[in-house]
């Protein structure tokens, strides 16, 4: 996945934002899963039900 995707999936609120940690950008892993759980409960799109079985 691309920088610039994983950008738009923030700004679309997909993703949570991320935050600056030593010059690097990072995610909490919590919150990157209960983002991903959240649009999976909701089920109305298809990619994002099939995220857990990857």
């Amino acid at each position: 996945m691309s920088e610039s995707t994983v950008d738009a999936y923030v700004q679309r609120g997909l993703l949570p934002k991320p935050f600056k940690w030593g010059g690097s950008v990072r995610w909490s892993w919590a919150d990157v899963q209960a983002c991903l759980d959240a649009q999976v409960a909701g089920g109305d799109d298809p990619f994002m039900n099939g995220v857990d079985n990857v």
